[in-house]
C-alpha cells in the first residue's frame, strides 16, 4: 500500500512539471490546444517512467543497506 501512495505522489509531481513545461515552453506560433495536452501527456508520461524507476532503485539500494546493517548488527551482538 505504501507503494501506491508514494507512485501516485510521483504521478502528481510529473504531472505538474509537465504542465509547468509547457507554459514555459510557449511558442511564438500559436499551436493547438491540442498539441499543448498531448505534449503534456507525453511529457508526464516520461517523466513518471523516470522518476519510477529512480524510485524503485533507490528501494532496492534501501532495503540492500537495511538488511546489511541488520547483519552487522547481529554480528556485534555475538
Amino acid at each position: 500500500m505504501k507503494h501506491k501512495r508514494n507512485l501516485l505522489y510521483i504521478f502528481l509531481a510529473s504531472a505538474i512539471i509537465s504542465v509547468l513545461l509547457v507554459f514555459v515552453n510557449q511558442d511564438i506560433v500559436v499551436r493547438s490546444l491540442f498539441d499543448k495536452v498531448m505534449e503534456a501527456v507525453i511529457m508526464t508520461a516520461l517523466i513518471y517512467i523516470v522518476l519510477v524507476v529512480l524510485y524503485f532503485l533507490m528501494f532496492v539500494a534501501k532495503s540492500g543497506a537495511n538488511r546489511i546493517a541488520k547483519k552487522q548488527k547481529k554480528d556485534l551482538t555475538k
